[in-house]
């Protein structure tokens, strides 16, 4: 039997050695073919892992040219045969036969990943901002520190150190920005924050990704329908504008809150809510994280409908999450202007409550000033749970909420901000949060589960009454309602208007207004008032029909055009 020091010596042997067969003096357990031999000169040149028997080492599959499979000879690999391949001189080879086949040291790594239950999870995070963890193989690490395949991932912004790049599209991307010259992007491209041109996420995204002063940024976006600033701003109920809020008002009351939505988490956070008969405030953010208008997606508007239909309060938390005393007025206004449009496209009103992105408005740069003068309350918090310090830690999450409520007397409240975009918080701490307030007995006004609500919106912990929590538009534009919404609204009657993008259907929409119009005046059970201003905008839409699409000019381009979005209704006519 050959000593333990003559078997590495042979190993090493055959790694080196170009030779089709294997010398005479090697045992034929530990002869391996060109091909493997070319595989495993391969893997040196790649910088692959050792692991195995000889040295006790297991593979790590975010090192630089590790995998999940340690293989017969020692080496660390990857686990999928039909991407991840790689040249020889003997031609190309899958790497996964090699690693997770036959002689796969299943004590140092993992094995027969052909089995899709058997495969380990991806690597999701990367890079420097993530402890140097590199993408599973095949993976790019974008420049945010995602593991991904798509161009987004693999083009400029790659971090090769971390992960596979795309070098032919890296060397392609324009410069951008003000390490670039300040330089600006191609019409329709985004600079990155790396200072590249592109689309999509990693570069459009607001508001870590996009340089605004660039390019285009999905923050530029502009949701249809009438600008709201002409809209009247009435003081609605007692509870003060543009003043920053702490603390309810309620006492043994406990307020959840959750900003940045909606997420994917989003649902099953209303689930738990719903099943704990708990009530809580959303401050929704209308276009951040690459996830696109919120009333451009149906997934978005479904769930910010379901909000308000299982009695949530929804907030504003702006259109694309600035720091609002870095900025102008005008911007800040854009900025609150922008998201009322998309929320009253989806729920046909807009809140008079916001949250500040990172609790930033103060009176100095005028931001508590401008909220006024918009009529919003400025809602802060009482207590951080600190979920956006360590979204992974769950129990550091728990342990700051217990403390807090140690510290609360047990006829005091709690006014508590949470992110739904952090999977750990909206989910488990919210168990945990309820839980809690359970065992403290607050917000429980009766015995039976139906007749209380375990935590309540902001406005209700205030003391402000829910018809002050939202303005309607002065404005309505029919096609930026939702499907549910009506043009008029009375006892017994909803008044629509039918969706048209000619002048010939302009006046098809107005035959069916009119006679909307006159069976709300026939039917005895309905608001004569609404039928009479039905009526008035049938008027209106005639009126419309008849000069929309005309010019004096040929330029089509200065036509008004005959669209249902175009045509504006008032409230008050």
């Amino acid at each position: 039997m050959q000593p333990p020091f003559l078997l590495f010596a042979l190993v090493n042997a055959l790694i080196c050695s170009v030779a089709a067969a294997p010398p005479a003096n090697v045992p034929i357990s530990l002869a391996v073919s060109a091909l493997e031999q070319s595989a495993l000169v391969t893997d040196q040149r790649h910088g692959a892992n050792t692991c195995g028997r000889l040295n006790k080492k297991s593979c790590d599959p975010n090192s630089t040219g590790g995998g999940w499979c340690c293989s017969e000879h020692g080496f660390c690999g990857t686990s999928n045969t039909q991407i991840d391949r790689f040249p020889t001189d003997h031609g190309a080879i899958g790497n996964g036969q090699l690693y997770c086949g036959k002689g796969c040291q299943d004590k140092y790594g993992k094995c027969d990943l052909g089995d899709e239950k058997n495969r380990p999870p991806k690597v999701q995070f990367c890079g420097p901002k993530h402890k140097d963890q590199h993408c599973s193989t095949g993976d790019c690490c974008s420049t945010d520190g995602l593991c991904g395949a798509s161009k987004d991932f693999c083009g400029a912004g790659c971090q090769a150190k971390f992960g596979k790049c795309d070098e032919n599209k890296k060397a392609a991307q324009q410069k951008c920005g003000p390490t670039h010259g300040n330089k600006k992007c191609p019409t329709g491209q985004c600079c990155s924050h790396a200072g590249n041109c592109g689309t999509g996420k990693d570069f459009c995204s607001v508001p870590f990704n996009c340089q605004r002063k660039f390019g285009l940024c999905d923050s530029d976006h502009i949701p249809a329908g009438y600008n709201m600033s002409t809209d009247p701003r009435r003081q609605k109920g007692d509870v003060q504008y543009g003043k920053i809020i702490t603390r309810c008002n309620v006492p043994r009351s406990i307020a959840l809150t959750f900003d940045d939505g909606p997420s994917k988490n989003t649902e099953e956070l209303l689930n738990i809510l719903k099943k704990a008969n708990a009530k809580a405030t959303f401050f929704i953010a209308g276009n951040t994280n690459g996830k696109g208008p919120i009333d451009g997606k149906e997934k978005w508007t479904k769930v910010i409908e379901r909000m308000i239909e299982e009695g949530h309060q929804v907030g504003s938390h702006t259109w694309s999450h600035p720091d609002m005393d870095k900025i102008g007025s005008d911007a800040r206004k854009t900025e609150m202007f922008k998201n009322e449009r998309a929320l009253a496209n989806v729920l046909g009103k807009y809140p008079t409550y916001m949250r500040p992105p990172y609790l930033h408005c103060t009176e100095t740069p005028g931001c508590l000033a401008d909220m006024r003068s918009l009529g919003y309350h400025v809602i802060s918090y009482s207590h951080d749970s600190g979920d956006w310090l360590h979204p992974d830690d769950l129990q550091k999450m728990k342990e700051g909420v217990d403390r807090a409520l140690m510290e609360t007397s047990q006829d005091g409240n709690m006014l508590l901000i949470q992110h739904d975009t952090i999977q750990k918080s909206a989910i488990e701490l919210t168990k945990h949060v309820l839980q809690k307030a359970r065992e403290r007995g607050w917000n429980v006004v009766g015995i039976d589960a139906d007749f209380f609500h375990l935590a309540m919106p902001v406005g209700q912990c205030l003391g402000d009454e829910p018809e002050f929590w939202y303005r309607e538009p002065v404005w309505t534009t029919p096609a930026t309602r939702a499907k549910k919404g009506c043009v008029v609204s009375g006892d017994h009657f909803c008044g629509k208007i039918h969706h048209f993008n000619d002048r010939k259907m302009c006046f098809e929409s107005n035959h069916h207004c009119h006679k909307d119009a006159a069976r709300c005046k026939k039917d005895a059970h309905t608001d004569k008032a609404a039928c009479q201003r039905m009526e008035r905008i049938c008027n209106m839409q005639f009126l419309y029909c008849t000069e929309c699409g005309k010019s004096k000019q040929k330029d089509s381009k200065n036509k008004h055009k005959c669209e249902t979005k175009h045509f504006m209704v008032s409230k008050y006519d």
